[in-house]
């Protein structure tokens, strides 16, 4: 009876550490935040189609960048995600940068393309080797589309500009996905920064402040 009542209790306990991990989301951080607990997600899936679905991000955590964007972030058996609020935006280039040694640092590119290369650390911007594009081994995100025969139209004929044409000729966007398997990434606590290039406002970079070459700053991600 005795050894019953003390396995009961530890289901109880395990089950209400699950239930708590698994609530861990929806914390709002500023972009003052330098550590970031990436909550464990209630499985609700993330389908990289750049449209918000309906409770798609509710058990995430999020970042405020600046007063136009968001960043989201959440985890789900073996796969690490991570929303970018582009609804205020126009054609976002976005690279994420992650390293779990400080020496070895993997750039993830998404724009119209989506591409990878792995950096060093201090390097020199002429050591940097190509781009690999396409590759997508491991990770996963919407790419930027448009119809470039009407954009071009519309500036050829309307005299429009770029950013302009584009708001007419790209496809409905609300964010940028990421879906990325964390065996990817070598580590469950990596140091991590995003940079942000749109067509209609300067470079936003988290953290603030932060280079691409050197880890130094940047944020604290932490998966387990």
């Amino acid at each position: 009876m005795r050894t019953a009542s003390a396995l009961t209790l530890v289901a109880v306990a395990l089950s209400g550490l699950a239930s708590g991990c698994r609530g861990a989301g929806r914390e709002t951080l500023s972009a003052e935040a330098r550590e970031i607990r990436v909550p464990e997600g209630d499985g609700r899936p993330v389908m990289t189609d750049g449209m918000i679905q309906p409770g798609e991000w509710d058990d995430a955590t999020t970042v405020t960048l600046n007063p136009r964007t968001s960043l989201f972030l959440k985890q789900y058996r073996g796969h690490l995600y991570l929303g970018l609020d582009a609804r205020q935006m126009v054609s976002p280039s976005v690279d994420l940068f992650f390293t779990h040694d400080g020496a070895q640092i993997l750039d993830l590119h998404r724009s119209a393309q989506l591409g990878e290369m792995v950096l060093r650390a201090g390097a020199p911007d002429s050591t940097d080797p190509e781009w690999v594009w396409g590759r997508t081994s491991g990770w996963y995100s919407n790419e930027g589309r448009w119809t470039y025969r009407t954009q071009d139209s519309l500036m050829r004929t309307a005299g429009m500009s770029w950013t302009e044409a584009f708001r007419i000729a790209g496809f409905p966007m609300d964010i940028a996905e990421f879906d990325i398997l964390t065996s990817k990434l070598g580590a469950s606590r990596l140091l991590f920064r995003i940079a942000i290039e749109t067509a209609d406002e300067s470079p936003v970079v988290f953290p603030p402040g932060t280079s691409r070459k050197n880890p130094a700053g940047w944020a604290t991600l932490l998966l387990r």
